[in-house]
């Protein structure tokens, strides 16, 4: 992906979230080795898929994968809603959002009695609240930068493509007409 990519809206929401979705795993994971968290965000969307956690580093990879797909989806929906909503203050409306769709995700969870949803502690749960909320202001971060990126790029190519050259081309020829 070159800069004309970031142009594209749905680009940049894609990439903002699958950055916020690295910083969350990352964040999730540091939180479940020192016992902070029950659950990893691999285990929640592998329950959401398959019905069990995965035991398996492949299994663990596919729903990392997974995850992060999701996450990009996540990016590419606040991308479309931030022309919506203004830029103003948008690393709280990211974190906003962030935690909306976790409320969302563990809600649904819930409402299907999927055990790491329903039977989350609230230290586990508030964690991952956490996270979520970190993901939106990651993303945001990255959106805004990308967007003024975009924007940049954009006002160079109108700026040179109305530019008249300023100097007259060389021909080898005299420009005195009187010899």
């Amino acid at each position: 992906m070159g800069g004309k990519d970031l142009e594209d809206r749905f680009i940049r929401g894609y990439i903002a979230g699958v950055i916020g979705g690295i910083v969350m795993v990352l964040l999730d994971y540091i939180l479940f080795v020192l016992g902070i968290s029950e659950a990893r965000y691999l285990d929640l969307v592998a329950i959401m898929i398959w019905g069990y956690v995965p035991l398996t580093v492949f299994g663990q990879s596919i729903a990392q994968v997974i995850q992060l797909g999701h996450a990009a989806l996540v990016g590419i929906t606040f991308a479309f809603l931030v022309p919506v909503i203004d830029n103003k203050y948008l690393l709280f409306k990211g974190a906003t959002y962030g935690a909306v769709v976790w409320f969302t995700v563990f809600a649904i969870g819930s409402l299907y009695k999927l055990s790491l949803f329903y039977l989350s502690s609230p230290t586990n749960a508030f964690s991952h609240l956490i996270t979520s909320a970190i993901w939106g202001v990651v993303a945001a971060v990255a959106l805004t930068r990308m967007e003024k990126y975009a924007t940049a790029r954009e006002s160079r190519q109108v700026d040179s493509a109305v530019a008249v050259p300023a100097y007259k081309r060389y021909t080898g020829e005299s420009d005195d007409n009187d010899s």
